[in-house]
């Protein structure tokens, strides 16, 4: 941990880092799932840029009138 006290505030860190982090949704709906997790693995420090996209998708089976129709209003936006 670092911690600056005085002026100029600035931290200069070197080396590699890798960690996850975890993403919730929460969904107000009254069916299941409530909550969504994705998980991304984070590497920072690395020699070369990396460029990275990932896309998710969810399959909800059976939702609920009113949920159906805040899905397609959200997918319009």
């Amino acid at each position: 941990i670092s911690v600056c006290y005085k002026e100029p505030y600035k931290v200069v860190e070197s080396g590699n880092i890798g960690f996850t982090l975890p993403i919730d949704i929460h969904l107000k709906n009254e069916g299941h799932p409530k909550v969504v997790r994705f998980v991304y693995t984070m590497f920072w420090g690395v020699t070369e840029w990396v460029e990275y996209e990932r896309c998710e998708g969810i399959t909800f089976e059976n939702p609920s009138l009113n949920f159906y129709e805040k899905l397609l209003q959200a997918a319009t936006v």
